[in-house]
């Protein structure tokens, strides 16, 4: 059974075309290229603003790697080690090993210490690309105005539509 909801989308592709992504039409987007003032290459998928405004985020990015050994886990723990160090007003509540979009990926559930309205709830996923010392970094995060579940729903739901080439697949190590 497929629980992902459904929603009125667009498939987005990325300039470089190493994926695409089913957004909703009336989301905004932008694209970011490695070399252009960042280290990385990705996309930007942003809500409209919700009453309160308040905003959803969807984001992917194909990193470089950050650790000596440059396997997903010791880049998971990098990132991790790197997140709490510079977020300390959030929380891990989940973290580990997972299977997403039927790869072998790493995700953390990331909340904030006080919950305010305009506070934001993260999930994170890591997946080995392709590409020799890169990974992708695929992130939903909701504010905690509204209907928390329902918007996290749909973020998840956008970033499973995620599709790579063809001869492009993502791997695990």
């Amino acid at each position: 059974m497929d629980a992902r909801l459904t929603f009125k989308s667009k498939r987005i592709v990325h300039p470089t075309h190493l994926f695409s992504i089913a957004i909703p039409t009336h989301w905004e987007w932008q694209h970011e290229l490695e070399g252009e003032n960042t280290s990385f290459t990705g996309i930007d998928v942003v809500s409209p603003k919700y009453p309160g405004e308040f905003i959803n985020m969807v984001s992917v990015k194909l990193i470089p790697s950050m650790s000596q050994e440059r396997t997903l886990r010791s880049e998971f723990k990098s990132l991790i080690n790197q997140a709490k160090q510079v977020n300390t007003g959030f929380v891990f509540t989940e973290s580990g090993k997972i299977n997403f979009l039927k790869k072998t990926a790493y995700s953390a559930h990331i909340q904030a210490k006080n919950k305010t309205k305009n506070s934001s709830e993260i999930i994170s996923f890591l997946m080995k690309s392709e590409e020799e010392d890169k990974f992708y970094h695929l992130t939903a995060s909701v504010s905690n105005s509204g209907d928390k579940l329902e918007q996290m729903g749909l973020l998840l739901s956008i970033l499973s539509s995620i599709q790579f080439p063809k001869n492009s697949k993502v791997l695990a190590r």
